[in-house]
């Protein structure tokens, strides 16, 4: 079961955000009558003069407009896309190098700082609007609030989305967990872009000399007080300990493989050593490990294990404790630390037979 990516409720989040601050931006005030103006009936002439003047002044404005409205336009596409860019907070270099457990910790503390950004936001909005009315300071305390929160929830999501990448396969018992917390972030989210949307409402008011309408102002009330933290809160806990649980098993199990097939002589147990080592590094070419490959390197490893067992000599009682070792890092999800044993046991192991 892999999670599934569309255009996110998190994307359309940062776009409302940057849409705040083009509010007000094509608001023109429009001239009023002269004073002074004629009263008189114009003669045809001095009509079709002022038509053609005004046909002009028509289309200069509308040209004008047109104009504005393509800077704006082209300035907040430009916003997006450096917003969004700068919102892939992951960098998956850094991030893939990390065990399971490690970017378990990771997703760990992005989910948290969506619980308190998200909390902080409801607050926020809560206490502005709780005297009936709205400043611009404390719209723009609001917005800075719900930019921290879709931060977060952008780097939650990132993190939730390469755990998957690169050890859904392994993980199969607990990833629908970590659906069940893709849905509550999702409604985290839902509660930011209503609260955008609330904004940009404000904002227009603000920037038109007008208070903001008192059923707007309620609605900040009513949107700050849909949130709640506590299914979050319940499903990341489920799924961290669930998590831990399932690795413990798998290195249990690997640990616990009997032979399939025991080497007769000692070249072919060092045969059976180098399978071991080709198998693992095959499986961890991609930077993935699937609990299929997982279940073939610790049955190779077993028969390498019972072969060497057959010889007596410190050199293959020392490489059997390595091969252990290399299988309970990747039943455990520590794909980086396993290549590093692999690498080291090939050295060791010698020339090939």
């Amino acid at each position: 079961m892999k999670l599934n990516r569309p255009f996110t409720i998190i994307s359309a989040l940062v776009i409302l955000i940057i849409l705040i601050s083009a509010t007000g931006c094509d608001d023109f005030a429009e001239p009023s009558p002269s004073a002074d103006s004629a009263t008189e009936t114009p003669t045809p002439e001095t009509q079709a003069t002022m038509d053609a003047a005004l046909t002009q002044t028509v289309v200069a404005e509308e040209e004008f407009q047109g104009a504005v409205d393509e800077a704006v336009e082209a300035a907040v596409a430009e916003a997006v896309e450096a917003t969004m860019s700068a919102m892939s907070a992951v960098d998956e270099d850094a991030y893939g190098d990390m065990s399971e457990e490690e970017m378990a910790d990771e997703i760990d503390k992005a989910v948290s700082n969506a619980e308190d950004a998200s909390e902080q936001a409801s607050t926020a909005a809560d206490d502005a609007a709780s005297d009936g009315t709205l400043t611009q300071e404390e719209m723009d305390e609001i917005e800075a609030l719900i930019s921290d929160l879709a931060y977060a929830l952008a780097l939650a999501e990132d993190l939730m989305y390469l755990y998957d990448d690169i050890y859904g396969e392994l993980a199969t018992e607990t990833l629908y967990l970590l659906l069940e917390m893709e849905d509550d972030l999702d409604e985290l989210a839902a509660f930011a872009t209503d609260m955008v949307e609330l904004l940009i409402m404000a904002e227009e008011a603000l920037d038109g000399g007008l208070a903001v309408a008192e059923e707007v102002v309620a609605q900040f009330e009513q949107v700050a007080a849909q949130v709640d933290t506590a299914g979050l809160i319940e499903a990341r806990d489920a799924w961290l300990d669930a998590r831990q649980t399932e690795a413990e098993n798998r290195a249990e199990m690997i640990t616990n493989m009997a032979p399939s097939e025991i080497a007769g002589t000692r070249r072919e147990a060092l045969l059976d050593a180098f399978t071991y080592v080709d198998a693992a590094r095959a499986a961890l070419a991609d930077g993935k490990l699937t609990l299929p490959e997982l279940q073939n390197v610790g049955q190779l490893g077993a028969n390498a294990q019972a072969g060497f067992a057959q010889f007596s000599g410190p050199l293959l009682q020392n490489r059997s404790a390595e091969i252990s070792g290399i299988s309970s890092m990747l039943a455990l999800g520590q794909l980086p630390q396993a290549v590093n044993g692999v690498n080291q046991l090939e050295g060791l192991l010698g020339n090939r037979p």
